[in-house]
Parts: C-alpha cells; sequence; structure tokens
C-alpha cells in the first residue's frame, strides 16, 4: 500500500471544498486532525466533538457540506457520539445531492463476536441506510495481519488519507484516459458496503502485482472483490514513463474478464513524481458487497 503517493491537482479552478472531511468524536476528530497536516488541495475540514442531535446543530451541518460534492464522515464505531451523528449529517448531505462516504474504525478491544457485526449491530445498519457507501476498516484485522507491535493508529490514519488523497487525486488531475468525478459518483453513489484502496507494481507484471498489492490490504477484512457489485481501477504512471496503454488494458481486461458480474470501469493517468520508472500505481474503489448472512 502507497500511503504518501499524493500531488498538488492540476485544476486549480476546482471550488476548495469540492470534497468535505468531518470527524465525530476524539477518534474521528483525531484522523482529521492527522489528514490536515498533509494540507491536500480542495479539501475542507470541520469537526464534531459533541452530539449534533443536542446541539441542533442542522443548520450549521448544511451550511458546512452544500457547496461540496463528496462528504467523508469519519468515526468510532465504540463512540456513541459517533454512531448517533453520522446518520444526521448523512441525511442533510442526501437532501444536499452530496455523495456521502461513511468511514467507521473498529477498534481491536471491540467485540465483533462470531465476526457477524453487520448483522449484529443495528447502529452499522443505521449507518449504512443514510450513507452512499460505508468503509469498516478492523482493527483486529490488523493486528493479526501485521502484529500487535505496530502503531495501529498511524497505520489507519495513513489508511483513511489514502483513501481521501486517491480519490481527490482522480477527480482533478488530467488523465490519458478521462476519468473524473461522474466515474467517482458512479463507483461511490449508493454503493452501500465497499472499500477504497491501492497499491504498488513493479516488474514485468507490475499491473498485476499492483492490483494484488491494493487487494491483499489487512484493513478490508472479509471483503471478496468478486463479489462487488462496482469496480473502479484507476493507474497512474511515472512523470517520464513512456506508457503503452494497449498491452496494459489486455491485461487489465484480462483480470476483469475473471469478475463477469461486476460492472467496471477503468482509466490512466501520468506525471507523478512518487511513481518510480518502470512502476505503477492503481486505485481501486469497489462497491456494492452483499452483507454476510451466515
Amino acid at each position: 500500500m502507497d500511503s504518501n503517493a499524493f500531488s498538488s491537482p492540476i485544476n486549480s479552478s476546482v471550488q476548495e471544498n469540492l470534497i468535505k472531511v468531518i470527524g465525530i468524536g476524539s477518534g474521528g476528530c483525531g484522523i482529521v486532525r492527522f489528514i490536515r497536516q498533509v494540507r491536500l488541495e480542495n479539501i475542507s475540514f470541520a469537526t464534531y466533538d459533541a452530539n449534533v442531535i443536542a446541539l441542533d446543530k442542522y443548520e450549521d451541518i448544511s451550511i458546512e457540506i452544500q457547496f461540496s460534492k463528496i462528504l467523508f464522515i469519519i468515526a468510532y464505531m465504540d463512540e456513541v457520539i459517533g454512531m448517533e451523528t453520522i446518520p444526521v449529517i448523512a441525511r442533510v448531505a442526501k437532501e444536499l445531492n452530496v455523495t456521502t462516504v461513511g468511514i467507521l474504525i473498529i477498534p481491536p478491544s471491540y467485540d465483533t463476536t462470531d465476526g457477524k457485526i453487520l448483522e449484529q449491530n443495528k447502529s452499522i445498519k443505521n449507518v449504512m441506510q443514510y450513507t452512499d457507501s460505508l468503509q469498516i476498516i478492523h482493527g483486529k484485522s490488523i493486528v493479526s495481519s501485521l502484529g500487535a507491535d505496530f502503531n495501529i493508529q498511524n497505520i489507519i490514519n495513513q489508511h483513511v488519507l489514502t483513501i481521501i488523497g486517491d480519490i481527490m487525486n482522480i477527480i482533478t488531475r488530467n488523465n490519458m484516459v478521462a476519468m473524473d468525478f461522474a466515474d467517482i459518483n458512479w463507483a461511490l453513489k449508493g454503493g452501500g458496503l465497499g472499500f477504497v484502496s491501492s497499491g504498488i507494481g513493479k516488474g514485468r507484471k507490475r499491473i498485476e502485482n499492483a492490483i494484488q498489492d491494493a487487494l491483499k490490504l489487512p484493513l478490508c477484512d472479509g471483503l471478496d472483490i468478486s463479489e462487488a457489485k462496482r469496480l473502479l481501477l484507476n493507474f497512474t504512471y511515472g512523470k517520464e514513463e513512456n506508457v503503452s496503454l494497449l498491452k496494459d488494458m489486455d491485461t487489465i481486461k484480462h483480470f476483469i474478464e475473471t469478475m463477469s458480474f461486476v460492472e467496471t470501469t477503468f482509466g490512466f493517468e501520468r506525471g507523478s513524481n512518487n511513481i518510480s520508472e518502470n512502476a505503477v500505481k492503481v486505485t481501486v474503489v469497489a462497491s456494492g458487497f452483499e452483507k454476510n448472512e451466515k
């Protein structure tokens, strides 16, 4: 996973708050403070560390997000304020036709009995009902994959930054094969359970390697890419790369053919100083996963 491959958007005419990021509760606000340090362009932020229902902040929320196209709402599962506030903000966003992505973090200490958290927890179902896309980051999966010695919070911070930064880059950069807000909106709007991930591939099979790198991410525990209803793939090459699109497109089409029931779109872009020569980065946006009823 490449957590730092973000660059300043080329299109400077985009409104400053094309993307709005709202953190709720101490955990969500902490992640927003981390992302703010990176100074991504065309993104504005807000934090709520008190219950917006009790404070009657509906009008304030509407003003905050009225000019945004995509809204990210970040909260922790073990904080009641987050679980109560995400649906409230998401309802306001829906009235304004703002595409809403909920990012819900489940800490390692949270009880996920039998792994059936989506079915057993009414709060999560309520969040899914009002957000267009819900991305769940499982802390236990990070621990089981990487070990408890890693800084779990830093990994979560970096992953949320990757989600927001990669989507921002896709909709604001000049791509060789056009991909813009309409494509991202197609992948997220009404997409339900999903994930955003990225990976780097090098060598002769760099396309395959990049996709595999993106899909091995432990934070997207339990989601099989072949079970998605919608899949967006965006490939980024280095600035000096002489890209052979025909060859790469054949490889991508072969990958897509293995998932015959998934609606797919893909695009290419060149010009990133963060991608080395003969390497490629892929951003994967997958949505439409069914809830596990087992």
